[in-house]
């Protein structure tokens, strides 16, 4: 699957500043080790006396105050209001002196399968995008806004900020960054194409409401699943560093994507999409409510093809160091999904 670009590192985190952080939480620091996953700066650490595990967060990319306390309320607001699995925030501070805002949250059991879904056996896939469906489901159900924008804290409450007046004017605003970025380079050529079909399909925005909160990187690589466990339960969704207010239908079409189209892109896996695809869908509808008519159809397309600029976006960078035969590899299941989702709406 092909990773999101990461954002510049903008702030600092340091062994040094990992200890002090310990001492005044007064846990015992006994062994630590870095998790090379994600944006942000990741260490587990086992604490004194019990072996307790803990992840250390150091927002070194989004590290604003209020970023911090946003993706803090969220895990806080998850536990109290929804059957969604998250970490426990053990202790926080979003604006520390001597280093980059950081987290303690509790270490989760369970395992990334984002490249390993083989270990799995068909049943238990079933059962586990159905689970990731309802999880998604229930996430646009329990937290409804009045406005589409970023999402913010306000005391002990997420409010959205209504920086966009409707969702279209929001889509726009996240798509001219993506049109932008291929504008030039290897994905160049598709730049007209996609410009002709967003005009042409314009129109299936505009009657959007209902604002939700939306994770925005709903995928296997951020949940953790037990392995261990004959039913491999989700144990954990993570990284909601991405939310925002926006449309349910948007983070349901580019969940499928990532978790359907991009996990299983082998031509002969057709029938496990479809099945996947089902009980994905069948999991989300059970917690909330879909529609089903020619423009949510024509949404999901446009949806896809939002989500495929981003990663073609991020290629220069996430595909560096590669060969140039896997580079040529990657960039055409881009420009092979890209087509399809332009090709779906005639």
């Amino acid at each position: 699957m092909t990773p999101i670009e990461p954002p510049e590192e903008t702030n600092s985190f340091s062994v040094d500043d990992l200890k002090h952080i310990f001492e005044r939480c007064n846990l015992d620091l006994v062994r630590y080790e870095r998790i090379d996953e994600g944006v942000n700066t990741l260490f587990t650490v086992e604490t004194g006396p019990d072996s307790q595990l803990v992840v250390v967060k150091a927002f070194t990319c989004s590290g604003a105050p209020g970023d911090v306390t946003t993706e803090v309320l969220l895990y806080r607001q998850m536990a109290a209001h929804t059957s969604i699995p998250v970490p426990t925030v053990i202790a926080t501070n979003p604006s520390p002196v001597r280093c980059s805002p950081w987290a303690v949250l509790q270490k989760v059991p369970g395992e990334n399968l984002d490249a390993d879904t083989d270990r799995l056996p068909l049943e238990v896939l079933n059962r586990l995008y159905y689970e990731a469906g309802a999880y998604l489901g229930e996430l646009h159900a329990t937290f409804e806004f009045d406005s589409f924008g970023n999402v913010a804290a306000e005391g002990d409450a997420l409010i959205s900020d209504g920086s966009s007046s409707t969702w279209a004017d929001m889509f726009n605003a996240i798509l001219a960054p993506r049109l932008a970025g291929i504008s030039s380079g290897r994905f160049s050529a598709f730049r007209p194409g996609v410009e002709q079909f967003l005009e042409r399909t314009r129109y299936v925005l505009d009657d959007v409401d209902l604002p939700v909160l939306v994770h925005d990187d709903y995928r296997l690589g951020n949940m953790l699943v037990d392995p261990f466990v004959p039913s491999a339960p989700i144990t954990a969704i993570l990284d909601w560093e991405s939310a925002f207010v926006g449309h349910h239908e948007y983070d349901l079409a580019i969940a499928e994507y990532m978790m359907i189209e991009q996990q299983f892109d082998d031509p002969r896996d057709e029938s496990l999409r479809n099945r996947l695809r089902t009980r994905l869908y069948d999991g989300y509808s059970d917690r909330y409510s879909l529609t089903e008519d020619a423009r949510a159809e024509t949404r999901r397309h446009v949806y896809r093809v939002a989500r495929i600029l981003q990663h073609m976006c991020a290629f220069p960078v996430v595909w560096d160091g590669h060969s140039r035969a896997r580079r040529a590899q990657e960039a055409e299941v881009l420009e092979r999904h890209l087509q399809n989702a332009l090709d779906a709406v005639y």
